[in-house]
């Protein structure tokens, strides 16, 4: 059996983790509005914030390439005005 070819992967990697990252977004909000930061090591091992902004990081935890699914996006537009 040929493997199934999917027109739009990244698009449908956002609907699978839809209920995780939308609890994971509040959280990340939860600590802003904590005065609290995610945060990576700099070079002299001191914690620098995270400056991806929430959906680039949820992006990346979830392995998901946002310039693609905007592809994708753009993509189903254009097949819904056309048909």
């Amino acid at each position: 059996m040929a493997k199934q070819i999917k027109k739009y992967p990244e698009c449908e990697k956002i609907a699978k983790v839809k209920d995780q990252s939308q609890v994971l977004g509040e959280f990340l909000e939860w600590l802003d509005l904590q005065g609290m930061f995610v945060a990576e090591y700099d070079r002299l091992e001191y914690p620098q914030p995270i400056r991806l902004g929430r959906e680039k990081l949820l992006a990346k935890y979830f392995k998901i390439d946002l310039d693609k699914a905007e592809k994708e996006k753009q993509s189903i537009l254009k097949s819904l005005q056309h048909a």
